[in-house]
C-alpha cells in the first residue's frame, strides 16, 4: 500500500490559526524556530491517532493567547486529503469544547473535550473511525515508515524480530543438509521446535551423564575395599605345587630334605619373579594407556583451535570485502568532491563594462535640440559622473560578494573532502587491522594443524603391546623367569630317610589344608567381578559425556552458521547501515545481539545528519518487506546535504530551521 499526503489544513490547532499546505512528492517547509514546522507533522499524527508526532497522547492542542492563556470556544480541525494506492480519500477531525451548565444555576463549567470525526465527508464514530485507519496502515508500521528515527530508537529485540522477516524463512534442516558435519543434528531437527530446544535436551543429559560420572570412582572405591588382600591366584598355584609336592614325596619318601630345601627355595624364588613380571607388565601398560590418552586430548584441542580460528578468519574476509565496498565508495565520493573543487575555483566574476559617455543629444534639449544653459549643463554631467561611480561601486560590491561565497563554497567543499578522506584513513586503519586478524587466524590454524600432525604421529608410534618388546629391563626379567623356570623344572627332592620324608610329607599336608582354607576364605571372584562391571559403566558413562559434548559443539557451530547466513542475507537488503546481529563469545558460543552501524560506528554515536540517512535507508527496506508507504517526515532536514539523501520511493517532508519568519513550503 502507498499513501501520499496531497493537502493539510489545520484550525486553531496548537500556535497555527489557518493554514493550508499542499504536497508534493518532495517538500520542503523552511521556518524559523516556533513557527509550526513540526505542528504540521503534530496535526498529521493527532488526525490518524490522537498522538503527536512523538507518540504522545498527553498534549495539549487547544491554542493560547499573547499572555500564553487557553483560548475558549473555538474548534480545532484537521483534515487531510490522501492518496492511497491511486484514490483519493479525505480524513477530518474536530474537537469542541464541552461546556455544561449547573443544575440550578448560570455557571458553565467545562467537562472536556468532544471528537467528531470523518471520512470523504461521511460521519462516523471513533470505534469505526479507528478501525478504518487501521485498515489503511497500523499506527506501529505508520511510525516505523514516516519517523527516520523511530526503528532504531526501538527494543533491540523488537528491532531484531522486524529485521529477521528480511531473511525469509531460513529452514534449519536446510543448511543442515548443506553440510555434511551436520548430519548428527538432522534427526533432532526433524524433531525438535527449535534448536534452543536441542540444547536444554543435550545440556540437561550432559549434566546428568557427568553426575553419574563423578559417582563412579567413589563407587569402584568402595567395592575395591572389598578385596581380600590375597594373591590367589599365587595360592591355587602354590596348592597345586603342594599336592604335586605330596604325591612325589609319597612316591620318594626316601628324598634328602637337603634336595627338598632346595627345591622350595628355588620354586618361592620363581614364584616371587613371575609375580613380578606380571606387575611390570600391567604398570607398563596403563603407563601407555594414559599416554595415549593425553595426546588424544591434545589433539581435540587442536581441532577446537582450528574449527575457531577458521570461522573466525571467515567473518574477517566478510568484513574486509565490506571495508573495500565502503572504501571504493568514498573514493568515488572523493573525486567527486575534487571536480565540485575544481569547477568552482574556475568560476570568475563578469568583467567591468563602463557606461557609455554622454552624448551631445544628452546635453541638448530634446525638443529644441538647444544646448542647455551652463548650470543645467554642470548638473547633467555631475549626475552622469555620479551615476557612473555608483555603477562602478555596485560592480566591486558584486565582485567582492561572489568572490566571498566562492572562497565559502570551496571551504565547504574542502571541509566535506577532508571529511571524506579522514573517513577512506579510518576505514583503511580499520580494514588493515582486519587483515592482521585474518593473519593472525591463518597462523593459528597452522599451528594448530602442525601440532596435530605432530601428535597423531606421536600416538601412531606408541606401540599396542605397551612398548615391552623393546624394553630391555622386561626382556631380562623373562630371561631370567625363563632361565629360572628351567632350572627348576629339573630339579628333584633328592632322597632322605623315611622318617624324614614322613615329617616333611606331614608339613606339606598341614600346609596344603592351610592353604587351601586361605584359597576358600579370600575368594575375590564377585568383587572383581562387580569391579569390571562398574568399570565397564564408567567407560561407558564417559562415552555418553564425550556424545553429549560433541552435539553441544556441533550445534554451536551450527547456530554459528546459521547467524552469518541469516546476517549476510539480511545486510544485503540495506545500502548505508549494516546490522551486527549476534556476537561469538570468548567459549566460542553464540549470543544474539541487534546492533546499526554506519561504516562501522554505531548509530548511537552519529551525527544527526547521519542518523537521518541511516534511518531513511531503514525504512526504504522496510518499506520492500511491508509493501507499503507513507509519508516521511524529516525533522531537522538542514542537517543533511542533498547528496547524502538515499533514493526513496516514498513522499519526503523536509523540515528545516530557516531565518523566515513564517513558514514557507517548497514543493519539488
Amino acid at each position: 500500500m502507498q499513501i501520499r499526503l496531497k493537502s493539510l489544513h489545520l484550525e486553531n490547532f496548537k500556535g497555527i490559526q489557518n493554514i493550508t499546505m499542499d504536497f508534493s512528492r518532495r517538500t520542503n517547509i523552511h521556518g524559523a524556530n516556533a513557527t509550526g514546522k513540526t505542528t504540521i507533522f503534530d496535526g498529521f499524527t493527532w488526525l490518524l491517532f490522537n498522538k503527536d508526532s512523538t507518540g504522545n497522547e498527553k498534549f495539549d492542542i487547544r491554542p493560547l493567547d499573547a499572555e500564553g492563556k487557553r483560548i475558549d470556544n473555538v474548534e480545532i480541525k484537521v483534515t487531510a486529503l490522501l492518496d492511497v494506492d491511486g484514490t483519493e480519500v479525505e480524513l477530518s477531525k474536530v474537537q469542541k469544547q464541552n461546556w455544561v451548565k449547573k443544575r440550578g444555576t448560570d455557571t458553565v463549567s467545562l467537562q472536556g473535550n468532544i471528537n467528531s470525526f470523518e471520512v470523504d465527508g461521511y460521519p462516523k464514530l471513533e470505534s469505526d473511525y479507528k478501525a478504518y485507519i487501521n485498515q489503511l496502515i497500523p499506527e506501529d508500521l505508520f511510525k516505523i515508515l514516516t519517523s527516520p528515527q523511530y526503528f532504531a530508537g526501538m527494543d533491540w529485540k523488537k528491532q531484531r524480530t522486524v529485521l529477521m522477516k528480511l531473511a525469509g524463512r531460513v529452514s534449519d534442516l536446510e543448511i543442515a543438509r548443506e553440510d555434511a558435519k551436520f548430519a548428527l543434528l538432522i534427526p533432532e531437527l526433524e524433531k525438535a521446535p527449535s534448536t534452543d530446544d536441542i540444547r536444554k535436551k543435550y545440556a540437561k543429559a550432559l549434566s546428568e551423564w557427568k553426575k553419574r560420572q563423578a559417582e563412579l570412582p567413589a563407587r569402584i572405591d568402595e567395592v575395591s575395599r572389598q578385596f581380600v588382600d590375597v594373591d590367589v591366584a599365587e595360592l591355587e598355584l602354590y596348592r597345586n605345587h603342594l599336592k604335586e609336592k605330596i604325591a612325589e614325596a609319597e612316591q620318594v619318601m626316601d628324598n634328602s630334605a637337603g634336595a627338598y630345601k632346595e627345591y622350595q627355595t628355588r620354586f618361592e624364588e620363581v614364584t616371587t619373579l613371575r609375580k613380578e613380571v606380571q606387575e611390570y607388565r600391567k604398570k607398563a601398560e596403563n603407563k601407555a594407556e594414559e599416554q595415549r590418552e593425553k595426546i588424544r586430548k591434545k589433539i581435540r584441542d587442536c581441532d577446537s583451535t582450528i574449527s575457531i580460528a577458521r570461522q573466525g578468519s571467515k567473518f574477517a574476509v566478510l568484513e574486509t570485502e565490506r571495508l573495500e565496498r565502503q572504501i571504493g565508495s568514498r573514493q568515488e565520493e572523493k573525486v567527486s568532491l575534487q571536480n565540485e573543487w575544481r569547477a568552482k575555483k574556475a568560476q570568475n566574476y563578469q568583467e567591468f563594462v563602463p557606461l557609455p559617455d554622454l552624448g551631445q543629444d544628452a546635453l541638448s534639449c530634446p525638443v529644441c535640440h538647444r544646448e542647455f544653459q551652463d548650470d543645467r549643463r554642470e548638473q547633467i554631467i555631475r549626475d552622469h559622473e555620479e551615476l557612473c561611480r555608483k555603477h562602478e561601486e555596485d560592480y566591486r560590491k558584486g565582485m567582492d560578494a561572489f568572490e566571498l561565497d566562492k572562497k565559502k563554497s570551496l571551504a565547504a567543499i574542502e571541509e566535506k573532502g577532508n571529511a571524506v578522506v579522514e573517513t577512506i584513513r579510518n576505514l583503511k586503519a580499520e580494514k588493515e587491522q582486519i587483515q592482521n586478524q585474518i593473519a593472525e587466524h591463518e597462523k593459528n590454524i597452522q599451528n594448530a594443524e602442525t601440532e596435530k600432525a605432530d601428535l597423531e604421529k606421536i600416538l601412531s608410534q606408541i606401540p599396542v603391546d605397551a612398548g615391552l618388546s623393546d624394553d630391555q629391563v622386561f626382556a631380562e626379567m623373562q630371561l631370567r623367569l625363563s632361565k629360572m623356570e628351567e632350572a627348576f623344572s629339573g630339579l628333584n627332592n633328592g632322597e632322605d630317610s623315611r622318617s624324614q620324608m614322613k615329617i616333611r610329607l606331614s608339613g606339606l599336608r598341614e600346609e596344603l589344608s592351610a592353604t587351601e582354607q586361605k584359597i576358600a576364605s579370600s575368594d575375590n571372584s564377585k568383587v572383581e567381578a562387580r569391579i569390571e562391571e562398574l568399570q565397564e559403566e564408567q567407560r561407558e558413562v564417559g562415552q555418553k559425556v564425550a556424545d553429549q559434548e560433541q552435539m553441544l559443539y556441533l550445534l554451536d557451530q551450527f547456530v554459528m552458521e546459521k547467524m552469518q547466513c541469516i546476517s549476510e542475507l539480511i545486510n544485503s537488503k540495506f545500502d548505508t547501515v549494516s546490522w551486527k546481529l549476534f556476537d561469538i563469545q570468548i567459549n566460542g558460543g553464540v549470543k544474539e545481539c541487534c546492533e546499526c552501524t554506519v561504516n562501522g560506528v554505531p548509530y548511537s554515536a552519529l551525527n544527526s545528519g547521519h542518523r537521518i540517512v541511516a534511518g531513511l535507508d531503514i525504512i526504504r527496506s522496510l518499506s520492500q518487506l511491508y509493501e507499503a508507504s507513507a509519508p516521511i517526515f524529516i525533522d531537522n532536514a538542514e542537517s543533511i546535504n542533498e547528496f547524502n539523501l538515499p533514493d526513496m520511493d516514498a513522499q519526503m517532508i523536509c523540515l528545516s530551521v530557516s531565518e523566515d519568519r513564517e513558514l514557507k513550503a517548497e514543493v519539488e
